[in-house]
């Protein structure tokens, strides 16, 4: 491979397992990847091993002086670098410092990540394109609590302002609640109002130049938020459509939000269960997590790893994209240690023919989306309702309930 390639950093390339297909999709078409990581050389794996042109393990996933450092040499070695990406909200402040530090003009820079991951600037951002949120506020103490639990009743949801996923989250009850969160938070939080409503999101990917070139949604049958809490099953789908007003808020967010340069976007909204419409959650500069980016490659039978390294290279996005799949594609998880009305061999043996994965989840996952995982397609909503109560049932009936 020449030299004068195009050279592309990538943070942390082994996690999630599936993320090495990026890299290998980059060297296809002709990129040099250089990446570093916390993993031994030995534990990224045969493909990132074969593919990378250098790779350089760190011993501090939170020194970016160690990381600038990695970058710097790695330029000495390889020259300039054109992109840095990691696809994983948590690096994107760092994969941001290293851009503004190394003039590298790829991407979003230090101060517009810095800003733009928090849910206080999230929600003003959000109102001024006229799409409607929450109502909550960044906090300080007790009493500011109490007085906006007056405002709006309980129960309210507390989560850092700068956070990934429901990492940190509290389902304020009463006051009581109130104390105890006080008593245990560390950081800054936003109190929003409590949304009765089930998850839908808007994801896709944008061309270089900002143009949405992909979009799909999933719908999520409890939010990670009361699985993480409540220690519960979680199942989720991709839909087979996305509604027009879920397109229309997406669109707009994904303006306003400047989404550019070949990246990803997976926003959060609430449906609402009372009268149907949306309220806006949260955004996030990446694919959606989990399984999702295979989900979603087996729905539309098209590979996004693939249109991705595409879009970086030539800027062209090569599948026929129309919004409509004609099948679902549903995830379904498990815990350890609970008691299933049907055996995992139950399980194979009775959706076998529609189960596209059946392994365990990585650990960082496990929280909130559970230890075991069931991908599965299937013809229709109700058909994915009967897939996830077998999966799901226990000896003693669950609180979970598919709707």
């Amino acid at each position: 491979m020449s030299e004068t390639s195009p050279l592309v950093l990538f943070l942390y390339p082994n996690f999630p397992a599936n993320w090495r297909l990026f890299v290998t999709n980059l060297v296809r078409l002709g990129c040099r990847v250089i990446a570093v990581g916390d993993a031994p050389w030995e534990a990224i794996g045969e493909d990132l091993q074969k593919n990378l042109t250098e790779y350089w393990r760190l011993y501090n996933a939170e020194d970016y002086n160690e990381l600038k450092n990695a970058v710097s040499c790695l330029i000495q070695r390889h020259g300039k670098i054109s992109r840095v990406s990691s696809h994983t909200e948590y690096w994107l402040r760092f994969e941001s410092r290293i851009r503004t530090d190394f003039g590298i003009e790829d991407g979003y820079i230090y101060e517009e990540i810095q800003e733009k991951q928090q849910k206080s600037v999230m929600k003003d951002l959000f109102r001024s394109v006229g799409v409607p949120v929450a109502r909550g506020k960044v906090i300080e103490n007790e009493a500011e609590i109490l007085e906006f639990a007056e405002e709006v009743g309980y129960p309210l949801c507390a989560k850092p302002n700068t956070g990934v996923g429901a990492n940190g989250a509290f389902k304020i009850k009463n006051e009581n609640d109130v104390r105890e969160f006080c008593r245990r938070k560390e950081k800054d939080y936003i109190i929003e109002e409590f949304i009765q409503g089930k998850i839908v999101t808007f994801d896709g990917l944008v061309d270089l130049n900002g143009s949405i070139v992909f979009y799909s949604s999933f719908e999520l049958t409890k939010n990670i938020m009361e699985a993480l809490l409540e220690h519960d099953d979680n199942s989720y789908h991709i839909a087979k459509t996305v509604a027009p007003d879920l397109y229309d808020y997406g669109t707009r967010i994904v303006r306003q939000f400047n989404i550019r340069n070949g990246e990803f976007f997976h926003i959060e909204f609430f449906r609402k269960f009372s009268d149907n419409t949306l309220v806006a959650l949260e955004i996030n500069m990446r694919p959606p997590g989990g399984p999702t980016v295979d989900m979603i490659n087996f729905a539309y039978n098209i590979d996004l790893y693939r249109q991705w390294a595409n879009i970086v290279v030539y800027n062209q996005f090569t599948e026929t994209f129309v919004n409509a799949t004609n099948h679902i594609v549903g995830f379904a998880s498990r815990r350890y240690g609970l008691n299933y009305l049907h055996s995992y061999e139950d399980v194979v043996n009775t959706y076998g023919d529609q189960i596209l994965v059946n392994a365990p989840l990585p650990e960082v996952w496990r929280a909130g989306m559970g230890d075991w995982q069931y991908v599965f397609k299937t013809k229709d909503f109700a058909k994915f309702q009967e897939i996830v109560r077998f999966i799901q049932t226990r000896e003693t009936p669950s609180a979970l309930q598919i709707s």
